[in-house]
């Protein structure tokens, strides 16, 4: 599965994926997912506490395809060190982890 169209708006980022199917994902789902290492550690030791972002935090600078197997993505604030892989982006989509 690969992406074809990505849209971003002030909210979610929708998928096109080269099957057809659509995935639509929260900006701040995706922002809450990042999965670098330090997000992850993050999480880790926030138990799952609810997180809030600022709009600089889940606003998109750039997204950059990295291979053919995920997107870097560049947030407003610099924040730039997770690498989401596509089947990441879909399980994001599908179950909001």
């Amino acid at each position: 599965m690969i992406p074809i169209n990505i849209n971003v708006n002030n909210s979610q980022m929708i998928i096109e994926w080269n099957n057809k199917m659509l995935s639509k994902i929260k900006l701040s789902d995706l922002r809450k997912f990042c999965p670098c290492a330090y997000c992850e550690k993050e999480r880790e030791n926030d138990h799952g506490k609810f997180e809030v972002y600022t709009q600089n935090q889940i606003t998109i600078k750039k997204i950059n395809m990295v291979g053919s197997y995920a997107l870097n993505i560049i947030w407003n604030d610099d924040h730039s060190n997770g690498f989401y892989e596509f089947s990441y982006l879909k399980n994001i989509s599908e179950n909001i982890l």
